[in-house]
């Protein structure tokens, strides 16, 4: 018996150690990996090689802006496989790769595999979206695209002409909170 209770303090004692070699990194944002350039061109409302000119977030005015705030990307547009045809382009992601959005950084030249959501291009860090330094393999499966039209912004959406992303529910808390304590205070003082 004290053999075998000797045992189970020991086994309890080192299990732990045998799990800790396969704890790996946790992260809030996981992807399937992307498949080929083939699949994700088929899978894309637009394909596009272009340069990062400016980046907005989209509810800057708010003093709540999470990892996964709204941001627009406009593009100046080289070269086009699929979907866009103008010079300038807006995308849209979250503000963070903590939350799926592809982090673009100013003056960077991407690949980018964009699809639609509410009348507008979105990308996500799940995307086979790329900094042209590492698109190689998409570079040469897709061989050379269209020049798109001069001084054009695709989907009519400009980033001085950007829709603020106001938490509505957020006021409307706000206020049911406020009535709600200031009714409190009233009816206790009585």
């Amino acid at each position: 018996m004290k053999t075998s209770l000797k045992f189970l303090v020991v086994f309890t004692l080192t299990l732990p150690a045998f799990f800790a070699g396969a704890i790996s990194t946790s992260y809030a944002c996981s992807c399937i990996p992307p498949g080929t350039v083939d699949e994700e061109v088929e899978k894309s409302t637009a394909v596009f090689r272009g340069t990062v000119l400016n980046k907005e977030i989209q509810n800057k005015d708010s003093s709540l802006n999470s990892s996964a705030a709204p941001v627009a990307v406009l593009f100046d547009v080289k070269e086009t496989w699929k979907g866009v045809d103008q010079s300038k382009v807006v995308i849209y992601t979250n503000l963070s790769s903590a939350s799926c959005g592809f982090e673009f950084e100013l003056n960077g030249e991407y690949i980018v595999y964009a699809y639609e959501k509410d009348g507008k291009l979105h990308v996500s860090l799940c995307s086979r979206t790329t900094s042209i330094d590492s698109a190689d393999e998409d570079l040469s499966k897709l061989k050379d695209g269209e020049t798109p039209a001069e001084n054009q912004t695709s989907y009519q959406h400009s980033l001085n002409n950007i829709d603020p992303n106001v938490p509505v529910w957020l006021y409307a808390g706000l206020a049911i909170l406020i009535g709600s304590s200031f009714f409190l205070v009233i009816r206790f003082k009585k």
